[in-house]
């Protein structure tokens, strides 16, 4: 095997190991708010807008396309300053997240949100300036052989984790001799 090939087959490795990383959850800020329109938001019963003092935040939960949408405009000393914090978690028409998204897919999901939020909440933003505040990475990995020949590794592998993260869901299918799991 040449040189060539090995570079070829490395970097089709990669390809395909980056296809295998998704997001699941996303956290950003940093967005500059363009403009907003407090009428068409107060539309929504998932809204709520509240002021005080020289604050208005404005802070949105659980729209279809986003889990939570917290925007604060501070006007100071004829300084204003704004703050907005978008919490983003897939999902696909059935409301779950099994399948994440790449990062590519994030990014036009993205684009396509920041439309959705100037057309249904009457909110423009500017994302040039965001960025991540957190991440929720799904790794998966390629079995070589059925399921169920990793069951034990699995049980190992858990027995290690902290107790909070030991909440296992197996499946089982009963047969006359004994159990096994489903693969």
């Amino acid at each position: 095997m040449n040189k060539d090939n090995n570079c070829n087959n490395y970097y089709e490795f990669a390809r395909k190991l980056d296809s295998y990383t998704g997001i699941d959850k996303l956290v950003l800020a940093g967005f500059q708010i363009i403009d907003y329109d407090t009428n068409i938001i107060m539309k929504h019963p998932n809204a709520k807008i509240r002021s005080h003092d020289n604050q208005i935040i404005v802070t949105v939960k659980k729209d279809k396309y986003f889990d939570l949408l917290k925007m604060t405009i501070i006007n100071k000393d004829e300084c204003k300053t704004s703050y907005v914090l978008l919490d983003l978690s897939v999902q696909n028409s059935n409301g779950t997240n099994l399948y994440s998204k790449t990062y590519s897919e994030y990014d036009d999901y993205l684009q396509c949100l920041i439309g959705y939020l100037a057309e249904e909440y009457g909110i423009t933003l500017d994302s040039s300036e965001s960025y991540v505040v957190s991440i929720e990475l799904n790794r998966n990995a390629i079995l070589q052989n059925p399921y169920k020949t990793y069951h034990r590794v699995f049980e190992l592998f858990f027995d290690f984790l902290p107790k909070q993260y030991t909440t296992t869901h197996l499946f089982y299918k009963k047969s006359k001799k004994n159990s096994e799991a489903i693969t």
